[in-house]
């Protein structure tokens, strides 16, 4: 996985500079969004952060709306990865909003998965399943299984933190 984010970082930097010769403003804010992945991927998250928020400038100008969603949700991933759960959560719930504004209901879903683990590591049980229950009502109308798999996984987490054992066993049977 390391080969992989330095391979695709590598790759996502030549493409942005070719990028940047033109005039192609969506482009280059995927390309800034993609190389705040792959550096979150290495763990370099202040450069993460800068490609994420270079992403969401370009993103405001040009008014891509569901692109400053995906970036927002990106920038919570890197502060839950630091432990700002605080933080994490501000800009999740950011891109809830978005999303929501959007219909876009397979993002919300991750948006309030993303939520509900922000909250298990706060300790915050009874947040953290209101967002797994908004998920999980979303999801019983879509066929999307890999959101589906992480909404059981972070129920059983759910139930894990707060010692129903049996419940979380039901739910981590569920997706394995």
């Amino acid at each position: 996985n390391l080969n992989q984010n330095i391979e695709a970082l590598k790759y996502f930097k030549m493409a942005l500079s070719l990028i940047l010769k033109t005039d192609d403003k969506k482009a280059e804010a995927i390309l800034w969004n993609n190389i705040g992945i792959r550096y979150r991927g290495l763990k370099k998250y202040w450069d993460a952060k800068n490609s994420l928020e270079k992403a969401i400038s370009i993103n405001n100008a040009i008014g891509e709306k569901q692109s400053i969603a995906q970036d927002l949700n990106n920038l919570g991933n890197i502060y839950k990865d630091l432990n700002e759960f605080e933080t994490s959560i501000d800009y999740y719930l950011k891109a809830l909003e978005i999303n929501s504004v959007l219909y876009n209901k397979y993002e919300e879903v991750q948006n309030l998965n993303n939520l509900a683990d922000a909250f298990l590591s706060l300790k915050q049980f009874y947040r953290a399943k209101t967002y797994l229950d908004r998920a999980e009502g979303i999801l019983n109308g879509m066929r999307a299984d890999q959101l589906k798999l992480n909404n059981l996984k972070t129920f059983s987490l759910y139930f894990t933190n707060i010692q129903k054992f049996e419940h979380a066993l039901i739910y981590k049977e569920r997706y394995m």
